[in-house]
């Protein structure tokens, strides 16, 4: 068995978050939490990644990781030698006393990419004055722009168009982008958040992104980098910034042996995807 990398779902305590609601986390339930059993396997997780090949390791959660990091900074010491990237919500950001502290906190427990999630104006925002501010600190703050119509939903661009965007991210300091598509597995056809998704126009408007998307690259006299089929991704260079799409957001069951990632979440056991405990490895 082979993975590409090693998603942690850090513990949350008692945290909850309703920040999104196309929430992947929530469509796919939540675990029973265990940090005593996390922190026990902790060091097989690591033996396991590296056994399969894992060559970064993603920070995500049920929640908002960062409103829990008292709990999980120190259980992730075992991963510091990995490439290490935190998926985090631009709203959480939005407070403006958060920052540089909290960045800083970040590349001590070994963080290099911070992940920052928008679905609007005001996340778009929020990922630029946070991605000047790391640009101090040595971290590498990547948006990752969540595709509906509420992406369009200001006279930011027309619909569809993604050169505005572009150039307001790269503007602000942001070194990575990432256009995502918003989708859900078929064990979650009939939540809320499935009803959401299919209800504001993610579908079409993903094709309209990736076309026009295409269209400013050529333009602009940017490149394609690689593709990453096993991951759906695909990545281009224009300036000093990547950009990227992806068309899944969430593993199900992979076609053979090579998987996308191994779960470790906050149970303490590790998976091979988000949505069946049948995957259960340790």
């Amino acid at each position: 068995m082979k993975a590409n990398n090693l998603s942690i779902c850090v513990p949350h305590g008692k945290q909850e978050c309703r920040l999104c609601p196309y929430c992947v986390s929530r469509m796919t339930g939540m675990y029973c939490e265990n940090i005593d059993l996390m922190r026990q396997n902790m060091p097989k997780v690591a033996t396991l990644a590296r056994a399969t090949g894992v060559t970064s390791v993603m920070i995500t959660g049920k929640t908002e990781p960062m409103d829990s990091i008292e709990l999980w900074g120190e259980l992730i010491h075992v991963f510091s030698d990995f490439p290490m990237e935190i998926q985090t919500n631009s709203r959480w950001w939005h407070n403006g006393s958060h920052g540089m502290e909290e960045l800083r906190l970040l590349k001590k427990i070994g963080v290099n990419i911070v992940a920052m999630s928008a679905d609007d104006r005001s996340g778009i925002d929020t990922v630029c004055r946070i991605s000047a501010i790391a640009e101090k600190t040595g971290l590498v703050v990547r948006a990752t722009l969540n595709v509906s119509d509420r992406l369009f939903s200001t006279p930011l661009v027309r619909t569809g168009d993604v050169g505005e965007i572009i150039e307001l991210l790269s503007s602000g300091f942001v070194r990575q982008c990432t256009f995502r598509k918003l989708s859900y597995p078929s064990s979650a056809a009939d939540t809320p958040e499935a009803e959401w998704i299919q209800n504001h126009n993610c579908e079409s408007l993903f094709g309209q992104v990736m076309a026009a998307q295409k269209d400013y690259i050529e333009k602009q006299g940017g490149r394609l980098v690689r593709r990453l089929p096993d991951l759906g991704v695909s990545i281009s260079d224009i300036g000093r910034m990547s950009i990227a799409t992806s068309d899944y957001c969430i593993q199900e069951a992979p076609a053979d042996d090579n998987i996308r990632s191994l779960i470790f979440a906050n149970d303490g056991h590790v998976y091979t995807s988000w949505d069946s405990s049948g995957t259960l490895l340790i």
